[in-house]
Parts: C-alpha cells; sequence; structure tokens
C-alpha cells in the first residue's frame, strides 16, 4: 500500500469515527424492547438515557425522583431499581417526596449501613 492510500483511509477512518460520536445525543432514547419505561439515571438525578421517562432529578441525599410519560399506568406496573455501588435502592408511587404524583416513581437509596447514599442507577418498568 502507497502512503497516499494509508492517509486516505486513516482520514476515512477518522471521519467515521468523528461522524458516529457527533451522532449520539447525551440523553438518548433506551432500547428497551420488553419494558414499558425505562431510565439510566446519574448520582446527580440527570438522566443519561431514557424510554418513556419525561423527569429525573435528585431531590436529596439519596432520594430521587423519575416522571414517566404519562402513557404509563404505574398502578399495575412491575418497578425494578438497581443501583450502582454497594448501595440498596427502593421505588415507590405514588410518594409525598416527589409531590404525591401518580405518574413520579420515588427512589431512595442507602448504604448497607443504612445511610441514604447518592449512586447512579437503573430503572425499569414492566
Amino acid at each position: 500500500m502507497t502512503s497516499r492510500s494509508l492517509r486516505t483511509l486513516a482520514t476515512l477512518a477518522l471521519a467515521a469515527t468523528a461522524a458516529t460520536s457527533v451522532a449520539t445525543p447525551a440523553t438518548a432514547e433506551t432500547d428497551a424492547p420488553y419494558a414499558r419505561a425505562a431510565a439510566s439515571v446519574a448520582a446527580d438525578g440527570n438522566l443519561i438515557h431514557g424510554k418513556n421517562i419525561v423527569s429525573t432529578r435528585r431531590t436529596a441525599t439519596g432520594r430521587y425522583c423519575v416522571q414517566v410519560d404519562d402513557r404509563i399506568n404505574l398502578s399495575n406496573a412491575v418497578i425494578h431499581v438497581t443501583v450502582h455501588g454497594s448501595r440498596i435502592g427502593s421505588a415507590v408511587t405514588p410518594s409525598p417526596n416527589c409531590g404525591n404524583a401518580a405518574d413520579t416513581i420515588a427512589v431512595s437509596i442507602v448504604t448497607y449501613q443504612g445511610n441514604s447514599g447518592d449512586t447512579g442507577f437503573y430503572l425499569s418498568i414492566s
């Protein structure tokens, strides 16, 4: 291969890499075909990825609110929370921590010692 061919190949590879990194938004739609709604939430409460999620927010240390699309009926939903690291998570709806809104899930995270703690988490609703 000539040096010109190698430069062309390297330029094409660089352009392809740049195009794919620019095309991915910060809060991309999550591919979760068997979930009615799903979210990946950062420790600061920001939504990383989501499906049928309206908003997420951190309200206090270890406390988060996840608002789902109004087409999602939470009264008959199975809600699953998986936290990052060595912590325990729970989810309830409605909750006074999130204004008793019927479309919002309150997520609480505690350490194994029983203290509230901030960490990212995954949430799925089926």
